[in-house]
């Protein structure tokens, strides 16, 4: 009660565990073979069997980040890699690696890697011509 009306705001607590070696290797199997897949903090927790609350808190202890920003991360790596290796349109490596529509991808990706999809793909291009 004390705390609820007091100005002094109380710290979370500090996560001092971290997901086993086997969690985190399902983890990362499960993300990745459902990137193209809306993915919710509720379905990933589902998947090791935790709250959503206690695996997001577990999740950044082991991987250095939220669970949204690793899974964005490893979506924006499999669509530079489609882009590198394909001539499938943008639209689709977007819709197929999880984003909603192209600006979305576009954007994130600028801002991830400081080029467009587009400059991506024709630098992949003009360096295997080379």
């Amino acid at each position: 009660m004390v705390s609820r009306h007091a100005s002094v705001t109380k710290a979370p607590p500090a996560v001092t565990g971290q997901l086993s070696h086997q969690y985190r290797r399902l983890l990362q199997e499960q993300i990745h073979a459902e990137l193209s897949q809306p993915l919710t903090l509720s379905e990933m927790a589902g998947w090791v069997n935790l709250s959503p609350y206690h695996f997001a808190r577990l999740f950044r202890a082991t991987f250095g980040c939220a669970p949204y920003q690793y899974v964005q991360e490893q979506r924006l790596i499999r669509a530079r890699d489609h882009l590198r290796q394909s001539t499938t349109k943008i639209t689709a490596i977007a819709l197929a690696c999880g984003f909603n529509d192209a600006s979305q991808f576009s954007r994130a990706f600028k801002a991830r890697f400081g080029m467009t999809p587009s400059q991506c793909r024709s630098g992949a291009h003009s360096s295997k011509s080379r």
